[in-house]
């Protein structure tokens, strides 16, 4: 009830960007109720059975119906922008919104004016493009009433709200029906690992997952949605399949790609006709999906490195490397320590592929220099398998970054406030310094082997 009330309240105080101490409070709430809901069942011995799993589904539907009407992120715009460009038979790798060759399709699309960063071609990849694309309708006519905002321009400050009102229902529906399948595809999960199946509460009840997908409409359920397919076939032993889920996922974001080690780990230990047939799966779905658009003069990967050599913003590790040292070498660091962890689970094998996938992609957030609240989306669904509570935490006080929107509204410019940040990361800092210390106890002190040998006096 405290869940559902603190949606209902979140949608009150729509949209965040212009109420972000009112949207902060409504969403701490919650969290702070889901945190006890996650107790609860986490708990040994808790509750259990059909009806726990029903209730859980349930109230999840609900939180999502109440925000589903809610005012989407701007990055919905560009979303529907780059659909129009693929229908229409244009590359958006190549052509940034404010490219004069679309000039014609801007001017019947309302969108358009919200759209970030117009003078960057696409960064998502193929397959998120495909599936917009797929989504999103023709542009509507001269007038159309469906279109939101007025003619004034009245909101403006609010980008997301430009986009028509139908194509923003389409285009959360298909994300929801992708996060129905994900919800199935963990239940499976949790039933082979032996797990009560109201773990499920994890990811279906967490505040971030329900306003990331619901309510601001990202695209980021995709991927987690391929990437616990492609971990579950992997653990079902069937390589090719799960190479070919993992492609998928990677081509809706690249943050799928920090399983690519687990998929190596697992390869080497199999036949080689099995490892001959993932690689086959993993390069039809690539071939598939990027072959368009490199037929139409390719760029997939322009904005990405441009991104990701430039941008910077609510970074953790990342932060701290650049502190002391130039970008180039504080990235390259970032890589080192990230490139480290995977090639220890290579060779560790990856005896759990959810685990290992969970640890990569948790390394990967924490040095990656920008890491925006929806990021963590492809994370939360491994939290149901892997609860780990200061990233469950994390999920909660990254909603702190709303609160830059104050000074977004005063100044026109975003900008990181250091004391927020260190907020917003600490209960996960804490945490992870009492799991090194628990290991380091629980190794206990080194004995030299020639007195472990010796014989009792």
């Amino acid at each position: 009830m405290l869940l559902v009330a603190s949606g209902v309240a979140l949608a009150a105080t729509d949209p965040v960007v212009r109420h972000p101490v009112g949207a902060l409070l409504a969403y701490g709430a919650g969290f702070a109720a889901y945190v006890v809901a996650c107790r609860r069942v986490l708990a040994p011995g808790s509750v259990r059975g059909r009806g726990v799993v029903a209730t859980v589904l349930v109230v999840a539907a609900i939180c999502r119906i109440v925000a589903l009407p809610s005012t989407p992120s701007d990055d919905a715009a560009r979303y529907v922008w780059e659909a129009r460009v693929v229908r229409t038979g244009g590359n958006p790798y190549l052509t940034a919104p404010d490219d004069p060759s679309l000039a014609g399709l801007a001017a019947r699309a309302p969108e358009h004016v919200a759209v970030n960063h117009p003078d960057w071609p696409a960064i998502y990849p193929p397959l998120a493009q495909w599936w917009q694309a797929a989504v999103v309708g023709d542009p509507p006519t001269s007038g159309d009433a469906d279109a939101h905002g007025d003619a004034d321009g009245a909101r403006d400050a609010v980008p997301g709200a430009r986009v028509p009102t139908s194509t923003v229902r389409r285009l959360k529906l298909s994300f929801l029906a992708a996060e129905v399948v994900l919800v199935g595809l963990l239940l499976l999960a949790l039933r082979d690992r032996g797990r009560p199946a109201a773990h499920v509460l994890v990811y279906a009840w967490s505040p971030l997952a329900v306003h990331a997908t619901a309510s601001e409409a990202h695209h980021d359920v995709l991927a987690a949605t391929l990437l616990v397919g492609a971990l579950l076939l992997l653990e079902r032993r069937r390589l090719a399949a799960a190479a070919g889920a993992l492609a998928a996922a990677v081509l809706a974001k690249g943050f799928a790609l920090a399983a690519l080690p687990v998929l190596v780990a697992r390869a080497r230990r199999a036949p080689r006709r099995d490892r001959l047939g993932a690689v086959g799966a993993a390069a039809l779905v690539v071939g598939l999906l990027a072959t368009p658009f490199l037929a139409r003069g390719g760029g997939l990967l322009d904005s990405l490195t441009r991104f990701g050599a430039t941008m910077h913003w609510n970074d953790s590790l990342h932060a701290v490397a650049a502190a002391v040292l130039p970008p180039t070498a504080s990235r390259a660091l970032m890589i080192t320590l990230w490139s480290a962890v995977a090639v220890v689970v290579v060779r560790r094998g990856a005896p759990d592929a959810f685990r290992a996938t969970a640890l990569l992609v948790a390394t990967l957030l924490l040095v990656l220099p920008t890491v925006h609240p929806w990021y963590l989306v492809v994370l939360l669904p491994l939290l149901a398998l892997e609860p780990w509570w200061g990233w469950i935490a994390l999920s909660g006080t990254v909603a702190l970054t709303w609160l830059v929107q104050l000074e977004v509204r005063r100044t026109g410019v975003w900008t990181e406030w250091p004391a927020l940040k260190l907020a917003e990361y600490a209960p996960l800092a804490a945490w992870l310094a009492l799991v090194a210390r628990d290991r380091l106890r629980a190794r206990g002190p080194t004995v030299p082997r020639g007195l472990a040998e010796a014989p009792p006096s």
